[in-house]
């Protein structure tokens, strides 16, 4: 994410100097995210890693989630960076 960086130990999250106000879930995705920018993240990486086994691929919690963080860290900064790759899964671009 341009400018982006997270810390896991005390789960907060900036987009340049902004602090994004993030659920936890909403936090464990953008965390999935970064640790692989660049490379797609598949929707069963997520449910595996973000909701460990507790929904299953054919419920929308992932999209939603996908859609809160990408409201919280895409729009206000009017450059997106979390692509979605439909049929794949979700890539947060890396920084030109």
């Amino acid at each position: 994410m341009g400018g982006g960086f997270c810390d896991p130990e005390q789960q907060r999250a900036w987009r340049a100097d902004t602090e994004l106000d993030l659920s936890r879930r909403e936090f464990d995705v953008l965390r999935v995210l970064m640790e692989n920018a660049g490379r797609v993240v598949t929707r069963l990486q997520l449910l595996e890693e973000v909701w460990d086994g507790e929904t299953d691929l054919r419920s929308n919690a992932i999209d939603v989630h996908v859609s809160k963080v990408r409201a919280k860290a895409d729009r206000a900064f009017s450059r997106t960076t979390i692509t979605t790759l439909r049929g794949r899964g979700y890539r947060l671009e890396t920084a030109p």
